[in-house]
């Protein structure tokens, strides 16, 4: 889960999908479900700046990750935000097997075997 008193740094979903500022915003809202962000708050949780935030958000509205422009929160009821938790779940019980066994690199990457 991402620290919410830093821009996240290291996530899964940001080594799997890229380190995008899309991808640094979709990672903190999954991680954050229930609290509620403005684009400043938001973009300092994302590490990104807030016109980067105001930019992105109409297409996860439009992917129905959130549910408003103004007040920022993750639309729980979203198929596509179940999707990306359950994806997320996945990947890191999937690392962690890889660590289990060695086989990651020495940034946490998994190494094909």
């Amino acid at each position: 889960m991402a620290d919410a008193t830093k821009p996240i740094t290291d996530h899964v979903l940001l080594d799997v999908l890229g380190d995008s500022p899309r991808t640094r915003i979709l990672t903190v809202l999954i991680d954050h479900p229930d609290k509620e962000f403005d684009a400043e708050h938001l973009a300092e949780y994302a590490g990104v700046n807030a016109d980067t935030v105001r930019d992105h958000i109409p297409a996860l509205r439009a992917w129905g990750v959130v549910r408003d422009e103004e007040v920022i929160q993750t639309n729980k009821d979203s198929d596509a935000v179940a999707a990306f938790a359950d994806a997320e779940w996945a990947l890191t019980e999937y690392l962690a097997s890889k660590e289990d066994v060695g086989e990651v690199d020495d940034d946490m990457n998994p190494i094909d075997s």
